[in-house]
């Protein structure tokens, strides 16, 4: 004969601890919801970190940008944007991704002597040009949009 005790199945955790556990799940499944609700949700049209989103619509134009640098001296310099990041963050900028282009150009900003950064988007089949430009120390990009000349 097997003593009752033996029988008994496991222990289940008390109230307390069952408790915890389901609080830790809702908050868990709360946050799966909320993270990117708040990238859908953002100012940037052009943000497309999730794949069910789909590619920005310049990206799929064919855009290419144009950026130079004007000196304290008066001088204007052309910069090769492939040469200073990698292709991906090219094609992040050249798709209008605005946090992208506002690190782009306040990093350019920090070389000695700059007085301010232009980038210009041309797309194809695009009916307006996308101008950035900041003027180094005034700490905002001013965007400007220009229909494209035929």
């Amino acid at each position: 004969m097997v003593p009752p005790e033996a029988e008994a199945g496991p222990q289940l955790p008390s109230k307390k601890v069952r408790r915890r556990i389901h609080l830790f799940i809702a908050a868990f499944l709360a946050l799966q919801f909320l993270l990117p609700l708040t990238y859908l949700l953002g100012d940037d049209p052009n943000d497309a970190r999730f794949t069910w989103r789909g590619a920005p619509a310049d990206a799929q134009l064919g855009c290419e940008a144009a950026v130079s640098r004007q000196h304290l001296d008066g001088s204007r310099e052309t910069l090769e944007i492939e040469r200073l990041m990698h292709r991906d963050w090219v094609a992040y900028l050249e798709g209008n991704r605005q946090s992208v282009v506002e690190a782009f150009l306040r990093k350019q900003c920090e070389e000695p002597g700059v007085l301010q950064v232009d980038l210009v988007n041309r797309c194809e089949g695009d009916s307006h040009d996308r101008d950035y430009s900041l003027r180094c120390g005034a700490g905002r990009v001013e965007v400007a949009e220009r229909m494209a000349t035929p």
